[in-house]
């Protein structure tokens, strides 16, 4: 029995093995795979927690464990399952201080009255909004879909996939990669300011 149990690791051992190699390779069948696991290992954990957003955190961390795979964060499968307990606790962990910031904020709005300050941050996010409009637009029409719909819209992910003729699958990933995408311009902008036309 015990032999049995060792072998049926040693596979499972393998399997992974075999699907971190084929990440860094960037095997788009493999990102399918891991989605899979994580969703499957994470996603009742973090019902509880996060109620509604449990599958937009899953998705977040399967995120953070595919750029630790490419970045050579995780090596050996035997790393997985510590790495992806980690970032779940990051995550609990985050939504604490945001719950406090939350409440901390709301206490302060009602004690400090309208200033030029806060005037100056409605402009900064203006131009922010708009930042990330133009941003958007710069996606591919599928991504760029999809996070109109779920963010700017506010339609359920049943919906869009429905309306969409995406699995489930395809949704996570065109929506995760959207993302990513308009990260990375945010970031760049964060970086280097945008130059307005004259």
């Amino acid at each position: 029995m015990r032999v049995e149990s060792e072998s049926s690791s040693s596979e499972k051992s393998a399997k992974m093995s075999e699907l971190l190699r084929r990440i860094r390779m960037e095997d788009e069948g493999a990102y399918s795979e891991l989605y899979s696991v994580v969703r499957r290992t994470v996603l009742a954990s973090l019902r509880a927690e996060f109620g509604q957003d449990a599958e937009d955190v899953g998705h977040e961390i399967f995120i953070d464990i595919v750029s630790a795979i490419k970045a050579n964060a995780i090596r050996k499968a035997e790393s997985f399952i510590p790495y992806l307990r980690t970032m779940i606790n990051r995550r609990r962990v985050s939504l604490i201080s945001e719950k406090i910031q939350a409440r901390n904020a709301v206490a302060l709005e009602c004690t400090v009255p309208c200033s030029a300050q806060r005037v100056d941050s409605v402009v900064e996010d203006s131009e922010r909004w708009e930042f990330i409009r133009v941003s958007l637009l710069r996606l591919d029409p599928t991504k760029q879909e999809i996070l109109r719909r779920f963010y700017l819209d506010d339609q359920p992910a049943s919906q869009i996939i429905d309306e969409m003729q995406l699995t489930d699958t395809q949704y996570r990933l065109q929506k995760s990669r959207g993302l990513s995408i308009l990260c990375q311009h945010v970031e760049r902008r964060a970086v280097q300011p945008l130059v307005k036309a004259g």
